[in-house]
């Protein structure tokens, strides 16, 4: 493609003969040159002539290269005008030379030397474009190119840099962040002064200490049954009773079961059997042996009526009553009968409602690769403060989210406001996560809602439990 001003075209010397060297190639095509003008229409013809040019006959446009290879194009050569050429240009082009070679990479530095497939015979800058299986998962984003190279950006899936030709090889240090990098970059990029929220604090750790990878929708009944009712349990049975006489001694049985915080709740194998399943003490155990729950003995004091939880290892010898002392036995239907028990993190973090959190993320592992989320993040997005529960990267895709332990808490108005924070904070996906089956009904306006939005949504909840 060349662009003539045709007002000095006539100044140039010898330009004709030079243009039609040019055209001299093994090619079969009809006609070989278009000359077209968007402000200059009417000197199509005349410009066509001083570029030594003949009107085609024909109005077909062909073009090929045949094999073997066709002669030589010779002159007089041929031209169309007055032809619109956006649909022989509107196509992606693919150009350059490529080359393969091995590269040294670890996380955090990649050193990347090869040689310059491509000799160009005068200096000057040329695009380099770099294609590998370690940027697989990094969003596509310019704050994520310039983690890896302060001059690069994406370029559909290569990382394209700038280079100059003066040498015959490139030696390119590059960083590979790890996808805890690359979130927490792209949320300073869209939330400014964006901090871990309490539960996103608690969560985290629990990430750290790797309870992601033992969370399973099976094992959430488990967790719940053995979670320490919380004062605020207490107070929603207070209100539903009222305040006559005749819930005097309801309420005495009511604040005796969860008016304190010095035991945590324990469940027997016999408890989880008949409260959830025959599964449920299996479940138990393959959490147990995780270390996120405790096992041991109860013991039925008869002296001071107390009932206590006995560790598993601090029951060596006779059983002993931890408050009072005294000799006792390990209760059970038979003999001493297993009893379990959340450790304090777990308890503490199932209370605050986390465990969804990291359940969604454990759920979303299982379908996707490269999957790192923040349990909780707080933000300053569309002009005020608002609480993101799960904020980071799905299989090279920016996801924002909510979880829920009820599916009666995805609300319209909620899920208006999951979406439009998501589409603040530049995600790519809305998750809606939460403990129980979404309804179908539910579904619907979460898809609605973030189609609008120009956003797909993921559910991560028990629906697909069995099938």
């Amino acid at each position: 493609m060349l662009l003539v001003p045709y007002k000095e075209l006539p100044h140039w010397v010898d330009f004709d003969r030079q243009f039609c060297d040019l055209l001299q190639r093994p090619l079969n095509l009809s006609p070989d040159v278009l000359v077209v003008s968007h402000g200059a229409r009417k000197k199509v013809n005349h410009v066509a002539e001083l570029l030594g040019l003949v009107k085609s006959d024909s109005r077909n446009i062909t073009s090929s290269i045949g094999f073997p290879t066709p002669p030589k194009r010779e002159p007089p050569f041929d031209y169309l005008g007055d032809v619109d050429p956006f649909p022989l240009v509107a196509f992606d082009r693919e150009y350059g030379k490529v080359t393969r070679f091995l590269a040294h990479a670890h996380q955090g530095e990649v050193i990347a030397r090869f040689d310059v497939p491509l000799k160009l015979l005068t200096t000057g800058r040329y695009l380099l474009r770099l294609e590998s299986a370690v940027f697989d998962g990094i969003p596509r984003r310019m704050v994520t190119a310039n983690l890896i190279h302060t001059n690069a950006r994406w370029s559909r899936k290569s990382l394209e840099l700038s280079a100059r030709t003066a040498t015959s090889s490139h030696h390119l240090d590059l960083h590979l962040p790890d996808l805890t990098e690359v979130v927490h970059a792209l949320l300073r990029t869209s939330a400014g002064d964006a901090r871990m929220s309490d539960k996103g604090i608690l969560g985290q750790r629990l990430q750290q200490l790797g309870l992601v990878d033992h969370l399973t929708f099976e094992v959430m009944p488990v967790i719940r049954e053995l979670t320490t009712p919380r004062s605020k349990e207490l107070v929603r049975e207070l209100e539903a009773l009222g305040e006559s006489d005749s819930t005097r001694a309801r309420l005495l049985d009511i604040a005796s079961t969860w008016g304190g915080r010095a035991e945590r709740r324990y469940r027997s194998t016999s408890d989880l059997k008949s409260n959830l399943s025959p599964q449920a003490p299996a479940l138990a155990e393959t959490l147990a042996n995780a270390g996120w729950l405790d096992r041991g003995f109860q013991v039925r004091c008869t002296s001071c009526r107390l009932r206590s939880f006995v560790l598993l290892a601090e029951t060596q010898g006779a059983a002993v009553c931890p408050a009072c002392s005294s000799t006792q036995a390990f209760a059970g239907p038979s003999g001493p009968e297993v009893h379990y028990r959340l450790n304090g993190l777990l308890d503490r973090a199932s209370d605050q409602g986390v465990i969804v959190h990291l359940l969604a993320e454990a759920e979303l592992r299982r379908r996707f690769d490269h999957v790192h989320l923040l349990p909780g993040v707080d933000v300053r997005a569309r002009s005020i403060a608002e609480e993101v529960d799960l904020f980071g990267v799905c299989g090279g895709q920016v996801v924002a989210g909510e979880a829920k332990s009820s599916a009666d808490q995805f609300t319209v108005s909620q899920i208006d406001r999951d979406v439009g924070l998501a589409e603040a904070l530049g995600a790519d996906t809305v998750v809606l996560a939460c403990a129980e089956a979404i309804p179908k009904m539910v579904r619907r306006t979460a898809e609605d809602s973030s189609a609008k939005a120009g956003l797909a949504v993921e559910f991560v909840d028990p629906t697909l439990l069995g099938s």
